[in-house]
């Protein structure tokens, strides 16, 4: 904290003689000068008050977006239904939220790029199909995006995307025929990245459980 209030001090301290050699200048005459001044000044008021007063971004971490269905394996444990998803989507829409990017997150932290009003961030681990089967189609439904993060060795090599819960609303399959189980394959990581609903990150190779 002290060094922030630190760093603050020093720009508002190195601004506020900036614009007064600014204003200095401009009685003088000297034009050109004086806006360059001032332009600096308020460059380094706005670097500080960045760095040190970053917007409050939450970044809410997901797993699983399935329901309960017999045959789910033990390792999907940590797993949300799409209805509890669904409104929680519509909650943070009701608020006002707009999700970003962990890139524009990156860039509003390091260099004081601009967010949008009340930022949030929504991630998902693992890469697990039903991301594709239910998150991506909820997430564009209520036009919002997520970011992935995906070992690489549970990336199903298959080429062939499955039907998703776009594919119930339209009437072209039953729900209870969706495939959930697994993981996303290339092309549906593919679909997902290109749609620009959800950022796909690494999360490593192997997820090995260390002891």
């Amino acid at each position: 904290r002290e060094a922030g209030m630190s760093a603050l001090t020093q720009g508002l301290g190195v601004g506020m003689v900036a614009s007064l050699g600014a204003a200095v200048a401009a009685a003088t005459g000297a034009g050109p000068f004086a806006l360059g001044a001032v332009a600096a000044a308020s460059g380094l008021a706005h670097a500080a008050l960045w760095r040190t007063h970053p917007k409050k971004t939450p970044v809410v971490m997901l797993h699983s977006v399935a329901g309960d269905r017999a045959g789910r394996p033990g390792s999907f444990s940590l797993w949300c239904p799409p209805p509890m998803f669904e409104a929680y989507l519509q909650y943070l829409k009701r608020r006002g939220y707009h999700t970003v990017t962990l890139t524009q997150l990156y860039e509003h932290l390091q260099h004081g790029a601009a967010l949008p009003s009340k930022p949030i961030v929504l991630t998902f681990d693992d890469g697990y199909l039903d991301n594709w089967v239910y998150a991506a189609p909820l997430l564009k439904k209520h036009g919002f995006t997520g970011t992935v993060f995906v070992p690489s060795d549970f990336v199903q090599p298959d080429e062939r995307v499955r039907p998703t819960i776009e594919d119930v609303w339209a009437g072209r399959v039953r729900e209870s025929e969706l495939c959930l189980y697994g993981y996303m394959n290339r092309a549906e990581l593919r679909e997902v990245a290109q749609s620009g609903v959800l950022d796909v990150q690494s999360h490593g190779r192997t997820h090995t459980w260390l002891p």
